[in-house]
């Protein structure tokens, strides 16, 4: 059969998500690790963004800034909120952005 990586060559993604199940276990299971730098390694190489979903710990984040790994998703940056309260941060981060380029 084919192999999902084939499908890295036979479609042009731009991105690529690594699971939770190994950002949770980043700091305490080598193999997960040595997936996670296999991973960014590959998508350098191929010239893809990566996301790490899952991130909770600030531990987690500084190993995977210190694998180079530039963009994550997690419990640590914030909690899913509905739609209206999405809108009110945007808008309350856009008054502070304002408001801080003004001091």
């Amino acid at each position: 059969g084919q192999s999902s990586l084939g499908r890295l060559r036979e479609f042009h993604f731009d991105k690529l998500k690594i699971d939770r199940a190994f950002v949770s276990s980043i700091l305490d299971d080598r193999p997960s690790e040595h997936i996670i730098r296999a991973i960014l390694a590959m998508c350098e190489g191929l010239g893809m963004d990566v996301v790490a979903e899952g991130i909770e710990e600030e531990a987690q984040a500084d190993r995977l800034v210190q694998f180079g790994c530039a963009g994550g998703q997690g419990y640590l940056f914030g909690k899913p909120i509905d739609a209206d309260a999405t809108l009110g941060y945007l808008r309350d981060s856009y008054r502070g952005a304002l408001h801080a380029k003004a001091i």
